[in-house]
């Protein structure tokens, strides 16, 4: 019983961390939700659906009115009229796949903006991230070199050391309160940043680590064919080519005929006249140029079509080899990092025991410090191009 018990904590656990919604990941879900672009953008996805909805319709019936007078032995003349015009485009559903057509069309390319927007949220969220962790590093150099530079005055005031000694000292300070410095700029514009995204709203990410580095798959081209069958921009421009092809359909059936019938009454005095009416409207002028029209454009986007799925290829094929690259990179600094810190820990119990001089000390720590920047630069790039190959999934 109590094996079973445990297991279920277990899973339970598991199932909990599984489901965990990551730091990004809640600034996302947010910004879709407050995002102001993305507000409008559905607002206007809505109403261009209307308006494509509005235009599957048969024209308004048309009521007409005529009084014409004469001289008064013969009396007035009065015309009433009701005629509707019967577009066969409208009767046959043209219209109706044309705009249920558009209609998906709007929907994937809001589709295709929401991706944009939550992709750009998420790079902020990643250079943010990246400034945290630059941050909380930073602040130890700062102290670090506060606390060198604060005991070389005192020493300097005592005569123990020289000026030059001081000076050092008092520069290493200056160099690192200017990286701290100008990183808090760089941090501070990007949360100003994230709340622009998230609608004007405050949005706090304080991390300073980017997690677990998602695993880049070996095989380039079956992650492609998921990558590219979830792709809203090679779904938009798919669409597009349907839109097109409907088009055609529905011009060729607006080339028909057009049918008004209706009921026409002449009341005249001493003699009634009532009936129906019917005429017919042929497009001599105008057919053949539209339909013409339509099979350009569903031509251009054909050829649109193939050039998207060239250049979506084509870039995420040089993501993918660009993330391979940054993932080796990262490997290589976190195998240095060790060493590296070995060296700056040697470095640091050889100055306090006044074995080496503080220049010496200081170009210990400047090694340190490169591998250190080194690696945390290369994880958020390696993130970065991550993001990107992932944009499918967000």
């Amino acid at each position: 019983m109590k094996k079973i018990m445990i297991s279920a904590i277990l899973i339970s656990s598991a199932m909990s961390v599984a489901f965990a919604q990551s730091p990004v990941d809640h600034a996302l879900a947010e910004i879709e939700k407050n995002n102001s672009e993305l507000a409008a953008l559905r607002a206007g996805t809505e109403a261009d659906k209307y308006g494509y909805k509005a235009g599957n319709a048969l024209d308004d019936p048309e009521f007409g009115f005529d009084y014409l007078w004469s001289n008064p032995d013969v009396g007035g003349r009065k015309d009433i009229s009701v005629t509707q015009t019967l577009d066969m485009s409208v009767l046959f559903g043209s219209k109706a796949k044309l705009a249920a057509s558009l209609g998906e069309l709007a929907d994937m390319g809001y589709e295709v903006e929401r991706q944009r927007i939550l992709l750009e949220a998420k790079t902020v969220c990643i250079e943010l991230i990246y400034c945290n962790a630059m941050h909380e590093e930073l602040s130890r150099r700062l102290a670090h070199a506060a606390e060198i530079n604060d005991a070389y005055s005192r020493m300097l005031e005592a005569g123990d050391v020289s000026l030059k000694d001081a000076n050092e000292a008092r520069l290493a300070l200056s160099s690192i309160r200017g990286e701290y410095e100008r990183n808090l700029i760089t941090r501070s514009g990007l949360q100003q940043e994230l709340r622009r995204l998230n609608g004007g709203q405050d949005i706090v990410l304080g991390d300073t680590g980017f997690g677990l580095a998602p695993m880049l798959p070996d095989d380039f081209g079956t992650w492609y064919e998921e990558c590219s069958a979830s792709s809203p921009v090679l779904a938009y421009v798919a669409q597009n080519v349907k839109v097109k092809e409907q088009e055609i359909r529905t011009g060729r059936a607006a080339s028909a005929p057009k049918l008004t019938a209706g009921y026409m009454s002449e009341l005249v005095k001493g003699s009634n006249f009532r009936g129906l009416t019917l005429g017919v409207s042929i497009p001599v002028w105008s057919a053949k140029n539209n339909i013409r029209q339509a099979k350009a454009s569903y031509e251009a986007s054909r050829l649109e079509q193939e050039d998207a799925a060239i250049r979506y290829y084509s870039g995420m094929k040089q993501l993918f080899d660009e993330a391979a690259g940054l993932r080796n990179v990262l490997a290589g600094y976190e195998e240095s990092g060790a060493v590296a810190a070995e060296s700056a820990a040697l470095a640091e119990s050889g100055f306090k025991a006044g074995e080496i001089s503080l220049v010496e000390h200081l170009v210990g720590l400047g090694l340190y410090y490169n591998i250190v920047d080194s690696t945390l630069e290369a994880e958020r790039d390696y993130h970065l191009a991550i993001a990107r190959l992932e944009s499918y999934k967000l």
